[in-house]
Order: C-alpha cells, then structure tokens, then sequence
C-alpha cells in the first residue's frame, strides 16, 4: 500500500510538469488521504469551506493563498451562506499596493461550456473593483471574469460563463483587482465569499 501510494505520488507529480490535469486529479482521488477533499473534473473543491484551507504548501487542486499582509483571508463561522462557514476577508490597506490574491486551479472537460457561481456580503471602502477571473491553467489566457463585487452588499450572487477549448485540460479560478485610476486607491472593509459551483 505504501509503495502504491509514492508511486502514485510519482505519477502525479509528473502528470502536474505535462499539465495532464484531468489525469492528474483522477490519480489525486486514488491516493488522497482526506476522505473530506473530493478531486474530481469540472469539481471545485472546498467549493463551501467546511474543510480548512491551507496558508502553505496547499496542494494544486486546493485553494491557494499567496503570501503577503493585506488582506488577511481567515474562514468565518458566523457569517454565511450556506452550511458552518465562509471565507472572510479583512481589507485594511491605504494605498492599495498589496493584494494577496486566492486561487484554485480545476481540471475541466474540454470542449465543454461551464458556469461558474458564487456568492458574498460586502462592506468595503474603495474605488477600485475585485472580481473573479477565470483563466486557462497552460498560459495564463483570461477565459471569463465576474462583474466587481459592490462596496455594500448582503449576499449577492456572481456568475460568469466559459467555454474550454480543445487543448486546455484545467482553469485556475482567482479573486482579481484592477488596476486603479490613481496610484493611492485605498482599500478597507470585510467580503465574504461562499459556495462556489461549476455547472
């Protein structure tokens, strides 16, 4: 079992360097030891939070959270939309110039349409906008984004509609901000997000 388990380890290392991806997270549900985490295409996963996410050395079909200060990203158990809890996010920058963005990169089907949902609650002080990209994992291309989230919000819904073509085999999902009309664009304030999907 042991020996199965390293060189599946192996295999999906190696299937990550090729960018085999859909391969890869079939191989990542074998040898998975969380019964918790599903790894499966078209599959966002820890799409509600229940589960913790990692500050380091998160997988490549977790979520992602680059280093940095602002914001601080921390799961909340008393705001939320659906199930124990959400992902929160605390903004307290006065110029603006750090973003420490969340990802999370999900084998797709190619060739297929996807639509992608989410949900949050706003109370932030800025002018400039933060929404969601969708972009192909092998290059980097934006595929779709979001509308910005608004300032001021109860839960509100985002979608946004994609299509895959023949040779990309994953997405990397990401929170995005855009560039700033000026070059002092504080931000400050709470977002949280909950359940992701792809339909």
């Amino acid at each position: 079992k042991k020996a199965f388990k390293t060189n599946g380890e192996d295999f999906y290392k190696q299937l990550i360097t090729e960018k085999k991806f859909r391969l890869a997270v079939a191989v990542l549900a074998q040898i998975s030891s969380d019964d918790a985490q599903a790894f499966t295409v078209g599959k966002i996963s820890n799409s509600d939070f229940e589960s913790e996410i990692k500050t380091q050395d998160a997988g490549v079909f977790e979520w992602k959270i680059d280093s940095g200060a602002q914001p601080q990203i921390a799961l909340n158990d008393q705001t939320k939309h659906g199930g124990k809890r959400s992902l929160w996010m605390i903004f307290n920058s006065s110029d603006g110039k750090g973003f420490r963005a969340i990802s999370q990169t999900v084998a797709v089907e190619s060739g297929k349409t996807y639509d992608f949902e989410t949900f949050y609650k706003s109370e932030l002080k800025t002018s400039s906008t933060v929404r969601w990209e969708i972009a192909d994992a092998a290059d980097g291309k934006i595929l779709a984004s979001t509308e910005a989230i608004s300032a001021n919000a109860d839960w509100t819904v985002l979608r946004t509609k994609f299509s895959v073509s023949a040779p990309t085999e994953a997405v990397i999902i990401r929170l995005a901000r855009a560039n700033c009309s000026s070059q002092i664009c504080p931000i400050s304030g709470r977002v949280w997000f909950d359940d992701f999907s792809l339909r």
